[in-house]
Protein backbone atom coordinates (compact mmCIF):
# COMPACT_ATOMS: atom_id res chain seq x y z
CA UNK A 1 0.00 0.00 0.00
CA UNK A 2 1.26 3.15 -0.86
CA UNK A 3 2.20 6.07 1.94
CA UNK A 4 0.93 9.16 2.62
CA UNK A 5 4.52 10.19 1.89
CA UNK A 6 4.15 9.21 -1.33
CA UNK A 7 1.29 11.05 -2.17
CA UNK A 8 3.04 14.19 -0.97
CA UNK A 9 6.08 13.71 -3.23
CA UNK A 10 3.60 12.90 -5.86
CA UNK A 11 2.38 16.64 -5.67
CA UNK A 12 5.85 17.78 -5.49
CA UNK A 13 6.92 15.92 -8.63
CA UNK A 14 3.85 16.26 -10.80
CA UNK A 15 3.69 20.70 -9.88
CA UNK A 16 7.29 21.07 -9.84
CA UNK A 17 8.21 21.64 -5.73
CA UNK A 18 11.54 21.57 -4.60
CA UNK A 19 11.21 21.45 -1.32
CA UNK A 20 8.68 20.31 1.62
CA UNK A 21 8.14 24.30 2.72
CA UNK A 22 7.17 24.99 -1.06
CA UNK A 23 5.23 21.76 -0.68
CA UNK A 24 3.57 23.44 2.60
CA UNK A 25 2.58 26.78 1.11
CA UNK A 26 1.31 25.12 -2.14
CA UNK A 27 -0.84 22.97 0.52
CA UNK A 28 -1.97 25.93 2.60
CA UNK A 29 -0.61 23.78 5.71
CA UNK A 30 2.69 24.26 7.99
CA UNK A 31 6.30 22.77 7.54
CA UNK A 32 5.69 21.31 10.96
CA UNK A 33 3.10 19.05 9.90
CA UNK A 34 4.75 17.98 6.83
CA UNK A 35 7.39 16.86 9.06
CA UNK A 36 4.98 15.37 11.42
CA UNK A 37 3.78 13.04 8.78
CA UNK A 38 7.16 11.91 6.80
CA UNK A 39 7.90 11.33 10.83
CA UNK A 40 4.69 8.83 11.11
CA UNK A 41 3.66 11.34 13.86
CA UNK A 42 0.54 12.04 12.41
CA UNK A 43 -1.65 11.40 9.20
CA UNK A 44 -2.59 14.25 6.33
CA UNK A 45 -6.40 14.71 6.93
CA UNK A 46 -9.18 13.35 5.15
CA UNK A 47 -9.81 17.20 4.14
CA UNK A 48 -5.96 17.40 2.69
CA UNK A 49 -6.64 13.83 1.23
CA UNK A 50 -9.39 14.71 -1.38
CA UNK A 51 -7.55 18.47 -2.05
CA UNK A 52 -3.89 15.76 -3.01
CA UNK A 53 -6.36 13.64 -4.96
CA UNK A 54 -7.87 16.62 -6.89
CA UNK A 55 -4.48 17.64 -7.88
CA UNK A 56 -3.12 14.22 -9.02
CA UNK A 57 -6.45 13.00 -10.69
CA UNK A 58 -6.94 9.90 -8.56
CA UNK A 59 -9.52 8.74 -6.71
CA UNK A 60 -9.86 10.30 -3.09
CA UNK A 61 -10.81 6.43 -1.59
CA UNK A 62 -7.33 5.63 -2.78
CA UNK A 63 -5.39 8.33 -0.79
CA UNK A 64 -8.09 7.91 2.25
CA UNK A 65 -7.42 4.57 2.64
CA UNK A 66 -3.59 4.36 2.56
CA UNK A 67 -3.88 7.75 4.64
CA UNK A 68 -6.02 6.16 7.79
CA UNK A 69 -4.01 2.62 7.20
CA UNK A 70 -0.80 4.58 7.85
CA UNK A 71 -2.64 6.38 11.00
CA UNK A 72 -3.95 3.17 12.79
CA UNK A 73 -1.73 0.48 14.91
CA UNK A 74 -5.04 -1.93 14.98
CA UNK A 75 -4.55 -4.80 12.98
CA UNK A 76 -8.65 -4.97 13.02
CA UNK A 77 -8.23 -1.37 11.52
CA UNK A 78 -5.41 -1.88 9.23
CA UNK A 79 -7.21 -4.72 7.62
CA UNK A 80 -9.94 -2.73 7.05
CA UNK A 81 -8.46 0.49 5.18
CA UNK A 82 -6.33 -2.31 3.20
CA UNK A 83 -9.92 -3.73 2.16
CA UNK A 84 -10.93 -0.15 1.26
CA UNK A 85 -7.73 0.53 -0.61
CA UNK A 86 -8.19 -2.89 -2.57
CA UNK A 87 -11.76 -2.09 -3.36
CA UNK A 88 -11.38 1.53 -4.15
CA UNK A 89 -12.21 1.27 -7.74
CA UNK A 90 -15.89 0.07 -6.73
CA UNK A 91 -19.08 1.95 -5.17
CA UNK A 92 -18.26 5.39 -4.27
CA UNK A 93 -20.59 5.77 -1.74
CA UNK A 94 -17.67 5.56 1.23
CA UNK A 95 -16.58 8.79 -0.44
CA UNK A 96 -20.11 10.51 -0.64
CA UNK A 97 -20.41 9.35 3.05
CA UNK A 98 -16.99 11.27 4.35
CA UNK A 99 -17.50 14.18 2.43
CA UNK A 100 -21.66 14.60 3.38
CA UNK A 101 -20.06 14.49 7.14
CA UNK A 102 -17.35 16.80 5.97
CA UNK A 103 -20.25 19.30 4.96
CA UNK A 104 -22.21 18.48 8.14
CA UNK A 105 -19.06 20.19 10.13
CA UNK A 106 -18.26 16.42 11.14
CA UNK A 107 -14.86 16.22 11.20
CA UNK A 108 -14.38 12.79 9.75
CA UNK A 109 -14.40 9.24 9.69
CA UNK A 110 -10.85 9.37 11.17
CA UNK A 111 -11.54 11.08 14.27
CA UNK A 112 -14.37 8.34 15.00
CA UNK A 113 -12.55 5.15 13.70
CA UNK A 114 -9.04 5.53 15.02
CA UNK A 115 -8.89 8.59 17.62
CA UNK A 116 -6.19 10.45 15.51
CA UNK A 117 -6.59 14.67 15.40
CA UNK A 118 -6.87 16.23 12.15
CA UNK A 119 -4.45 18.91 11.86
CA UNK A 120 -4.54 19.87 8.01
CA UNK A 121 -5.67 23.41 7.77
CA UNK A 122 -7.56 24.19 4.56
Amino acid sequence: MKTPIYYLEEVKKIKGIRNDSQLAKYLKISRAHISLIKKGNTTIGDELCLKIADILKIDPKEIIAANHYAGTESRKLKKFWESIAASFLGSTLLIKEWINLANEGISTLQCILCKKTNYSKM
